[in-house]
């Protein structure tokens, strides 16, 4: 099943071949059954107002400090991280093992990350909420979307096993509040080193012509602490990541010594080559931060190569006291989004979908009559996906549940809900064998042949049982081509960190009773 996830063009998953033939001929459904139409996406906010936007907020005063001292945290303060990054601690002389609410203003944030967030409403916004936990530590996550791919992150981490998420809601909705008015909130650049730049604009000015090759956003890699000053990015060829610039700038203790010293543009810069990549790194000067974990500005340009990896910190030095050509530009307002506002760009249903590689092709359904004779039923699902979704939805939304919403991706139906604990793919397959599907012990259990509704159907399990299949045969033989397929696949669920949980005996009898309502009311 997980090629066809990855595959738009495979019709249906399972370990068949997926290239039995071309589609049987329409033999004339296409004059009943509509052309399917793909509905036009919501942009997105310009995202220059709103990089400029996130450029002006300091992160500092997005944390309550107040309302910490007043709940017994008489020594609370802040400390800036990054120059759009902050914590806030129990005690001015931080140490890194010390308890910490951290907010990273201009985060990567988007529809497949808030997916498993739960949504949440803070003094009026919406907000998506994360619960991690573990053997030694409490953990949660609190993601203020600002556009689709961007969000003001907050987080709450300590070294026992406290639930923190009901502290960290408080703080993130008491920002919220603040947000409401982001011209109060703007940031004092004198002295806050580096904060005029965003680290994509600062990388692609970098970069200058050699811009064009690639695509920016902000670094993403675990453990950056200012994401929004740094930068991740893609080369437009395809070429691999891991050699592509980067940027992280961050407010750091002096770091020791680690590579090649060079002495460039005034700055001692460390190069040092680390398997295919090379860093060159150095201290940009003073952050203005007391605390001595933070005292410096310290600026890491990564690339496939040491000579590049200087010229581009030769470049990095001479600019980073000026300022984007775009700096005076109009931010965005308002910069949150209001609790049914639409912050992921999804369409209908298609916000409870999540694929590997974008749910760009996602289509809410579009209702399409079923043709009566189980062959033209086949040729028309050839015509129109969502024919495979009509065939199923009165018999998975009576067997399942309303909540379940059925959408179309590549060349099957899904069956999504809210809480996103089950998905459901189906298909009406005109061109595949069922009997090629599940053959592999080595990927899957169980497989046996059976009978559904007078029909005989192969049902299988994948190895870690959260994933079960049923391939039906409407003509009456598993050898011949054409199938109906329901595979049902479970969730984590969302808002907390769990494990991927097994389909359960239940759920898959819940499957083949939907296949039995589709034999018996199409295909009999």
């Amino acid at each position: 099943m997980a090629a066809a996830v990855l595959v738009p063009v495979v019709l249906t998953g399972g370990d068949g071949d997926g290239s039995a033939g071309e589609a049987a001929p329409d033999g004339g459904v296409s004059a009943a059954v509509p052309t399917e139409t793909r509905s036009a996406r919501p942009p997105d906010r310009d995202m220059q107002a709103i990089t400029v936007a996130l450029r002006q907020l300091d992160p500092c005063k997005l944390l309550d400090v107040q309302g910490a001292r007043s709940r017994g945290a008489p020594n609370a303060a802040t400390i800036a991280t990054g120059p759009h990054a902050c914590m806030m601690v129990v005690h001015p002389d931080y140490s890194p093992a010390d308890e910490n609410v951290s907010v990273r203003v201009g985060a990567l944030s988007d529809h497949f990350s808030r997916y498993s967030m739960a949504p949440i409403e803070l003094n009026g916004a919406r907000a998506y909420l994360y619960q991690q936990g573990g053997s030694a530590r409490g953990h949660c996550r609190v993601d203020i979307p600002v556009s689709f791919t961007r969000a003001i992150v907050f987080e709450h981490e300590t070294y026992d096993k406290r639930d923190v998420c009901p502290a960290l809601r408080r703080y993130a909705g008491a920002a919220v509040a603040k947000l409401g008015s982001p011209d109060s909130l703007t940031i004092d650049r004198d002295t806050r080193p580096f904060s005029q730049w965003d680290g994509c604009s600062f990388l692609s000015q970098v970069l200058g012509q050699e811009a064009d090759m690639y695509t920016f956003q902000p670094h993403h890699a675990d453990g950056v602490a200012d994401p929004f000053s740094g930068c991740a990015t893609t080369d437009k060829s395809g070429k691999a990541e891991a050699t592509t610039p980067e940027l992280d700038v961050r407010y750091k203790e002096a770091p020791e010594p680690s590579g090649q010293a060079a002495q460039i543009a005034g700055k001692t810069v460390y190069l040092e080559q680390l398997g295919p990549l090379c860093e060159a790194t150095w201290n940009n000067g003073p952050s203005g931060v007391r605390n001595k974990w933070f005292a410096t500005t310290l600026f890491t340009i990564t690339t496939g190569d040491c000579d590049v990896a200087a010229r581009l910190a030769e470049q990095a030095i001479s600019l980073a006291g000026g300022k984007p050509s775009h700096a005076d530009a109009q931010p965005q307002r308002p910069l949150l989004y209001g609790p049914d506002e639409n912050d992921t760009g999804s369409l209908g249903a298609c916000v409870d979908f999540r694929v590997t590689g974008g749910n760009a092709d996602c289509e809410p359904y579009q209702e399409v009559p079923v043709p009566e004779a189980p062959d033209q039923i086949l040729k028309a699902a050839g015509v129109n996906r969502h024919v495979q979704c009509a065939v199923f939805k009165e018999a998975v939304q009576g067997v399942f549940g309303t909540a379940f919403k059925p959408v179309t991706w590549g060349e099957h139906c899904y069956f999504v809900e809210p809480e996103h604990v089950l998905t459901i793919q189906v298909n009406v397959d005109p061109r595949n064998v069922p009997n090629d599907y599940g053959n592999r012990p080595d990927l899957y259990l169980d497989r046996q042949v059976t009978d559904i509704a007078g029909k005989p159907a192969v049902t299988y399990w994948t190895k870690r049982r959260e994933h079960f299949d049923i391939y039906l045969s409407p003509s009456g033989d598993l050898s011949q081509r054409g199938n109906l397929h329901i595979g049902i696949e479970t969730k984590r669920g969302r808002g907390r960190e769990a494990d991927l949980p097994e389909v359960t005996p239940e759920q898959a009898q819940q499957a083949s009773e939907v296949m039995a309502h589709v034999v018996q009311k199409h295909f009999s």
